[in-house]
Order: C-alpha cells, then structure tokens, then sequence
C-alpha cells in the first residue's frame, strides 16, 4: 500500500510545482476584501479556504492579503463565533464551519503582466438575521499601484507567449569560406592568388641575398646571436 501512496505522490509533486510557476508575461495579483453591514456581538465575519485556513474581516476595513489556491476550493464568506477566530489557524488546520454568507467566489492567481492592476479589492455586503447570514458580491475594485481604480482589460492568460520573441541575428561568417570566396574572386579577375608562406620562406625574405648563397643558414645563427647579446647586456647593466 505505501508503494502506491508513494508513486502517487511522486506523479502529484510535480503537477502542484508546475502549478505555482508564474509563466512568461504573467504576474500574481494581490487580493483583499471588505464588506459593510451589522454583525452582531460575539460573531465574526471571515473569508474562508484561504491558506490561513479562515482570513477574518472588520467592517469597513480592507482587509489582509487573501492567500489563496485553487486547490483550497473557492472561497467564502462565513458567519463563525468570534473566539474562534482570536488565533490564527494554518493550513490545513482545523477551520471554523459557521454559517455560509452567500455563494463561493474565486480569486485571481496569475493575470497578463499588461495589466495595470496589482490589487483585486472584493465588496460585499452582509445581512445577518439571527443564525442566517447573506453576503452578497456587490463588485471587485481593481486597483493600480496608487491604489487608483483601473480597467484591469482582460485578464485570462491562456493566450500568453511561452517565452520572450526570438531576435533574428545574422549568422556568423566562416572565415575559411570568405578566404575561399575571396580567392575565387581574385582568380575570376585574372588577380594573383598568394599562398600563404612556410617559415623557411620567411627567413629566406629577411635573410641578406648573399648570406644566402653561400648556404650556411646563418640566418638562424644571426638570430641566435642578436639574443645572446641581448642577455649579456643586460646582465652587466645589473653588476
């Protein structure tokens, strides 16, 4: 049976990490709520399924940032006994049932990036009569970064990009295909291609015409000797 319990759990894993990644051109949105109506004494009015297990309100107060998943199930205004609502609970703790105040309502993850709105602001208004609550959702304020209201536009991200655009460059030249280009080019003209010369060849071009007839290679020994006395020079230059 563990096996099992195990191999499920490696397949969920991944699925509720994926889950949590903001894709490209998208960003999270912050999400409050207020409401206006009596509550009477000792009763409290809470938004439940939220990562704090229950996020409690104050009339006509905004209230804390509502954490919230989809995997919590969406979320609810509820009606509780105040004292269960002193301390806040985790989640996956237990949660104060009470009485639901209206119907469930989902929140917002992720939005387009695009958007100027970085608050969705719940309104409700509560009518509490005895044991019987009803909330209604009256509008959602979007709110820029000045706490402005804004047209939020449309917010789905199921036609986002998945990733940044490509920038076409040039491809890089190959040098030997140029030299190769460029010869073809001279010989096309009737120019005269040159090879590219070995380093016997060079010592030939700087060595004196007539060292050179004698065949002695001394162009190799003059060089030798030029480092030689380099050296010494220096070395006296110290004593």
């Amino acid at each position: 049976m563990w096996r099992v319990l195990v191999g499920f759990a490696v397949v969920l894993m991944p699925m509720v990490a994926r889950a949590d990644i903001v894709p490209y051109g998208a960003k999270s949105l912050r999400m409050t709520a207020i409401f206006e109506g009596r509550v009477p004494r000792g009763k409290a009015v809470v938004v439940g399924n939220t990562w704090d297990g229950v996020t409690p309100l104050e009339r006509g107060v905004v209230s804390g940032r509502l954490a919230w998943h989809p995997f919590d199930g969406r979320m609810r205004l509820r009606l509780v006994d105040a004292e269960d609502v002193r301390e806040p609970t985790k989640r996956g703790g237990p949660r104060p049932r009470g009485v639901a105040c209206g119907e469930p309502f989902d929140g917002y993850r992720l939005v387009p990036e695009t958007t100027p709105a970085v608050e969705a602001r719940f309104v409700f208004e509560v009518k509490i009569s005895g044991e019987e609550c009803e909330g209604t959702l009256v509008r959602t304020d979007f709110l820029d970064e000045k706490g402005e209201r804004v047209t939020p536009g449309d917010l789905s991200i199921d036609d986002l990009p998945d990733g940044p655009p490509v920038v076409e460059r040039d491809e890089p030249r190959d040098m030997l295909a140029v030299a190769d280009e460029e010869k073809k080019g001279a010989a096309a003209s009737g120019g005269e291609t040159k090879e590219m010369p070995t380093p016997k060849e060079l010592l030939r071009e700087v060595t004196p015409a007539a060292i050179q007839a004698q065949g002695c290679g001394c162009g190799v020994t003059d060089a030798r000797l030029g480092w030689l006395l380099l050296v010494g020079g220096l070395v006296r230059r110290r004593r």
